[in-house]
């Protein structure tokens, strides 16, 4: 494989790849090639992936990257931080290059945050809020007990990762989001709630609303009593898939009894309705469910909406 065999004057980004490597979603395979000069080269599809040491969480991530060809306007890209980098990055990263082929979207640079070992254990210690002993006893999850550390992870991309970003490209502050499914969704709405000024738009996709006996209900409480304001409130979106918890007839009992315990529709709606209702003015909130879709189903129907409804060219109104 050589350079100019990769070469596409079609691609809407540009990579200063540091290494071969090969992310592999289950949707897409992207194969970046090196650069061992720190070239730009482009290609039909391009990443760069660099290592980045948290000295806040004490954690080695895996920072996916990608970025336009074009110059950024004069209020710089917008951008969008995507957690569980290995599922969501190639699929926003295609999705993306479609979109602003179309003209359908801007050009945005992509970020998304994963781990080099132990992605199950880590995430569930970086995506949960502070949580009480109980949710140690729930069967159904795993790697809890040491959880509780969504406030050291949001401090690792605001104090460390976001200034990185903002070295190497212009970023538009005044249009960043934040993306995460399942407990990157619970993390993102943790976000929006402790710290709502750290982006303007925010998709929990599925988010894991059941964890520690709704905890994040209580965390909202504390936000719609707050007595913060805005001129212009951050966005929310909340979505469901319409299958989450509804009991396949063949299912092992275990399963079941999962289900229905997590709740996942009724929770992510009543969610919903209760900031539309009490919050309005602290966070315009949007609810959507995407029908005859399960929990990993509904990943890149999120990203898509995600990037159409934030980054929409022209700006959509809402």
């Amino acid at each position: 494989m050589t350079l100019n065999s990769l070469n596409s004057n079609k691609s809407k980004f540009k990579a200063i790849a540091l290494s071969l490597f090969t992310l592999l979603t289950g949707c897409y395979t992207h194969t970046i090639l090196a650069n061992s000069n720190n070239q730009q080269a482009t290609f039909t599809s391009t990443a760069q992936q660099i290592t980045l040491h948290s000295s806040i969480t004490n954690k080695d991530y895996l920072i996916y990257i990608a970025s336009p060809q074009q110059a950024a306007p004069s209020t710089g890209y917008p951008i969008i931080y995507l957690l569980d980098g290995h599922l969501t990055f190639s699929r926003a990263e295609s999705l993306a290059n479609n979109l602003i082929e179309q003209g359908i979207i801007k050009p945005i640079v992509i970020v998304a945050i994963d781990y080099q070992e132990q992605w199950l254990t880590f995430r569930a210690q970086d995506y949960t809020p502070p949580h009480n002993s109980t949710i140690t006893n729930d069967p159904f999850i795993k790697g809890e007990e040491n959880g509780g550390g969504a406030e050291k992870f949001l401090k690792f991309i605001t104090t460390e990762l976001k200034p990185l970003i903002e070295q190497k490209y212009n970023i538009d502050s005044q249009q960043q989001a934040l993306f995460g499914h399942s407990y990157g969704g619970l993390f993102t709405l943790f976000t929006s709630f402790t710290k709502p000024e750290s982006f303007q738009y925010y998709y929990a996709a599925s988010p894991s609303i059941w964890w520690d006996n709704k905890a994040i209900i209580r965390e909202s409480s504390h936000f719609i009593n707050s007595q913060k304001t805005y001129n212009k409130p951050p966005q929310l979106i909340i979505s469901v898939g319409g299958l989450e918890q509804t009991v396949p007839t063949n299912s092992p009992a275990a399963r079941k009894e999962k289900l229905v315990k997590r709740n996942q529709v009724t929770n992510a709606k009543e969610l919903a309705n209760l900031l539309s209702k009490d919050a309005s003015t602290k966070l315009h909130t949007r609810f959507f469910i995407f029908p005859e879709q399960n929990h990993g189903a509904v990943i890149p129907f999120a990203i898509q909406q995600a990037l159409t409804s934030f980054f929409s060219n022209p700006p959509s109104h809402h």
